[in-house]
């Protein structure tokens, strides 16, 4: 059924900018630019995710989930139920996962420039099964599923974690 709505939006002029995203040239979503690039974001309301990458690797903040609770919390200025800091395999993990949706590729440089090391030894052996195969291709540098890799794309996200 997937290969079949790819291939129908693709006909009707629809792009694939996500596994599962889909819009005409120009007109894509650009909410999650913030997880692509592992930048800040500020999530707001019931269930809202927040990131911001300083200092170390990044606190992570998760507003209460239940909308009553989340509005009764507020009034008592307590509305984050959880947060961590993330270590850095933490953090390596969540650039892994966040870009890998996205159709277009992204390049390895960048995940050394920000980390320090290269791409490759941040994943874990159940990773680099996946990574040389017909699930993944490189090119121009950059680094992105296969439309094999796209059918199990679960499967290869769960390898990193």
């Amino acid at each position: 059924m997937y290969q079949h709505v790819r291939g129908a939006l693709a006909s009707a002029g629809y792009a694939q900018y996500e596994i599962s995203n889909f819009a005409r040239p120009g007109r894509h979503a650009r909410h999650n630019q913030s997880y692509w690039r592992g930048i800040d974001y500020l999530g707001i309301g019931a269930g809202a995710h927040s990131y911001a990458h300083t200092p170390e690797w990044g606190p992570a903040l998760v507003e209460r989930a239940h909308p009553e609770r989340y509005i009764a919390a507020v009034g008592r200025g307590d509305a984050v139920a959880g947060s961590e800091t993330l270590s850095f395999d933490a953090a390596a993990a969540r650039v892994h996962v966040s870009r890998s949706p996205r159709v277009a590729r992204h390049r390895p440089a960048a995940f050394a420039r920000r980390f320090g090391r290269d791409r490759s030894r941040t994943c874990t052996p159940r990773w680099r099964r996946f990574a040389p195969t017909a699930f993944s291709r490189t090119a121009d540098g950059r680094v992105a599923l296969s439309e094999r890799g796209l059918l199990v794309a679960d499967s290869i996200f769960a390898a990193f974690l």
